[in-house]
């Protein structure tokens, strides 16, 4: 470095100091930048004053950007002359300008990228559409990530993201399990790896039809995702979704909205022509819940978003269409005072512990186009005196009956499948075998 680059170099810093100090004066004596030129004369420095203001202002010699004035540049550091201090501007104009403290990046295409800096301590984050006059157009890999899963330290609920954005990024959201609220504007085309892997409370997230890249695991099991496409881009990855259970369960294709009756909301789809609907959300004070066959103008309801019915303690009963085939793991974990549950006539799949823990389920009909039930399938259910296994069930998981103290199972099997787990009745609960309906 020469020693009139490092002289400009300190003395910038020495300027910026005295003038953000609010130093001055009306004569030279009074002027901070004179105080600067005895620091200099003391190190070495030999000219005049005058000289020395030459050797530190700008190379067109101009007012303003003169080497000499401190100003806000494009990062949001003050700068001097072409000199970025490195100082991050503070006060009015720093407040006015990024009032969220957010931190944002120059791309090479004269945009910026987004991440969160102090911002990540908000509970609902603005995006802004432009910095320092040009575009946000990115929200940059791990932005918003919590980078350890096990103790989440972002509050962020909910984010508000402008139509400028045009990616979303590698991990941008990971493990950000707080947040709640999000909307996907139309420009978005992208949405990377993990972007949303871990967002436990994230539950539903509408997906325009202009994303044409999805990466690997960009949304959590837990998320619905309401795609408004009515099949995948080539360049979705095709596990795009984590899920646990190898389904579509989560993913609705051609979006067409949301309809309400009696206090159940049901997504509406459609997808080469085939109207179909799921259900997303009741009102909690309902005690009993029958879902519909058909909604709306023709939808026909065919799946239930997995984890609608958890922990729901008022519901007393519930009744399945013909429609819903599939019965998924924990579906009514923690209902305890659910007694009666009616399944439609073509279900074929009871997964593990879809059942576990409702103590006083004392009603259930198993379809005869069961073939599965799964482990853990009815673990708990202390109040469950009967059961009847229908002949086309040819698996049982281990101890699917397990803690059905008073239970006793009618299997119209005429001795133990072949492919039924050896632990399916671990608490040796009474079997019949041959059932009929005459022998009871």
């Amino acid at each position: 470095m020469s020693k009139k680059h490092f002289l400009k170099t300190f003395l910038g810093f020495s300027i910026l100091s005295l003038a953000l100090a609010g130093c001055g004066g009306k004569n030279s004596h009074d002027d901070p930048r004179y105080k600067i030129y005895e620091l200099a004369v003391s190190g070495g420095f030999s000219g005049t004053y005058e000289e020395w203001l030459e050797t530190i202002k700008g190379e067109d010699g101009k007012d303003g950007k003169d080497g000499l004035t401190p100003y806000i540049g494009e990062n949001g550091n003050w700068w001097i002359g072409d000199l970025d201090t490195g100082v991050p501007a503070k006060g009015k104009d720093a407040s006015e300008l990024n009032p969220q403290r957010l931190d944002f990046y120059p791309l090479d295409d004269g945009t910026f990228g987004i991440k969160a800096g102090k911002a990540i301590y908000l509970s609902e984050i603005d995006i802004p559409s432009t910095y320092l006059g040009k575009p946000v157009t990115r929200i940059l890999p791990h932005a918003f990530q919590t980078s350890d899963p096990s103790y989440d330290v972002s509050v962020l609920k909910t984010i508000n993201i402008p139509e400028s954005i045009i990616a979303i990024d590698r991990c941008a959201f990971e493990y950000c399990q707080n947040l709640e609220n999000i909307v996907i504007p139309e420009s978005v085309a992208s949405i990377d790896d993990f972007a949303f892997s871990g967002c436990d409370s994230l539950i539903n997230v509408i997906v325009p039809e202009n994303v044409t890249h999805m990466g690997y695991c960009a949304f959590d099991n837990n998320t619905v995702a309401f795609c408004i496409a009515e099949h995948p881009s080539d360049d979705w990855n095709k596990d795009w979704h984590e899920r646990y259970d190898n389904n579509n369960s989560n993913i609705v294709w051609g979006y067409k909205g949301t309809i309400e009756n009696k206090g159940l909301t049901y997504v509406l789809s459609s997808v080469d022509g085939n109207k179909t609907a799921i259900l997303l959300d009741f009102d909690d004070s309902l005690t009993d819940v029958n879902v519909l066959e058909t909604i709306g103008d023709g939808y026909k309801v065919t799946d239930y978003v997995k984890k609608v019915f958890n922990n729901r303690i008022n519901l007393n009963s519930v009744v399945l269409p013909n429609g819903i085939t599939n019965i998924y793991y924990y579906t009514f974990y923690g209902c305890f005072y659910l007694y009666s549950v009616r399944l439609g006539n073509y279900v074929t799949k009871i997964e593990g512990s879809a059942f576990a823990t409702c103590t006083s389920l004392n009603s259930i009909n198993i379809p005869d186009t069961v073939t599965y039930i799964g482990d853990n399938a009815f673990y708990g259910c202390l109040a469950l005196h009967s059961i009847i296994i229908p002949e086309s069930v040819t698996y049982i998981g281990y101890e699917a009956f397990y803690g059905c103290s008073g239970l006793t199972i009618y299997c119209e099997a005429p001795s133990k499948p072949e492919g039924w787990d050896s632990g399916w009745n671990h608490d040796n609960r009474p079997v019949v075998w041959g059932y009929t309906p005459n022998n009871q």
